[in-house]
């Protein structure tokens, strides 16, 4: 096995290739820094805790508040409330419109000249309203993952966290 990794890393195409794919992959998304994996990490913690409400409402559905979340998301995976095709559908329809949006705010900063305004590049503010704007949505849901879990004194902050997408866009947006 690690002689065919060797081979395959001997090869001039696949560093050709590798190479290709990276450039493309920066050019259109930018730098990987702080807000891109903060993002992700976000999107994973909103997907643990929507497994975890999940869990938690089958177990109360069936009478067995007192059985810990793990056997929850059991119950919940074998009853077909976590089916793993309806999970990679959300999830993959997620990280692709998330994507094109960060690829549509990074190409917008490539567009607009670069100009400094009162200290800020004002060609780096569509990125970050995109990144700020998904981050903020991903607050939500992992807040309204975790009232649905019983935490009703993270009430307030769903609130708060809806009025701070709805002040980013000027829309009329809902909790819950």
């Amino acid at each position: 096995m690690d002689k065919m990794w060797d081979t395959i890393g001997a090869c001039w195409q696949v560093k050709v290739l590798i190479s290709c794919f990276v450039t493309c992959f920066t050019f259109l998304v930018g730098e990987i820094e702080a807000p891109f994996i903060a993002l992700w990490l976000l999107v994973m913690i909103d997907t643990m805790t929507k497994w975890a409400a999940v869990s938690k409402n089958t177990l109360q559905k069936n009478g067995l508040d007192d059985h810990s979340i793990w056997y929850g998301f059991y119950l919940s995976w074998h009853n077909g409330d976590l089916s793993s095709r309806e999970m990679r559908q959300k999830f993959a329809t997620k990280v692709f419109a998330y994507f094109m949006l960060i690829v549509a705010g990074n190409l917008i900063a490539k567009i607009i000249p670069g100009l400094v305004l009162f200290g800020s590049d004002i060609s780096k503010i569509p990125g970050g309203f995109v990144y700020s704007f998904l981050a903020v949505t991903e607050l939500m849901s992992i807040i309204e993952n975790l009232i649905e879990m019983g935490m009703d004194v993270l009430k307030p902050l769903a609130v708060w966290a809806c009025r701070k997408r709805d002040d980013m866009t000027g829309g009329g947006g809902r909790v819950g």
